[in-house]
């Protein structure tokens, strides 16, 4: 990788894949992906799993609903935020702090 690089072409890749997902129409059956606005809901209820495996199940199961709701009240965010969480730059980051991939959904006023 070259110095200064912070993003592989994958990663690029899967931002740019996941914008034009956003422009889709979300029952186009003719792009490959059937339902794109289900599929960055199943991304946030996936990541809740993974993050919360450690915790009891009924616990686990209200933060992937919560996932999935904010990911569908926004999924062109979304979208976008998961393919950065997920990216290789980032991931130093991600395994530090794990839950910070439902942070962004929050609202916070100070």
């Amino acid at each position: 990788m070259e110095e200064g690089k912070k993003y592989t072409d994958r990663d690029r890749d899967k931002v740019a894949e996941a914008s034009r997902l956003e422009q889709l129409d979300i029952f186009d059956t003719g792009s490959g992906k059937s339902f794109p606005l289900f599929s960055v809901a199943a991304e946030g209820w996936r990541l809740a799993d993974k993050v919360f495996s450690y915790e009891n199940e009924k616990y686990r199961k209200k933060q992937q609903w919560k996932s999935a709701f904010h990911a569908l009240l926004h999924p062109g965010f979304a979208r976008r935020w998961f393919a950065f969480f997920n990216s290789s730059g980032f991931r130093p980051v991600a395994r530090q702090r794990p839950t910070l991939y439902i942070k962004p959904f929050r609202v916070y006023m100070s």
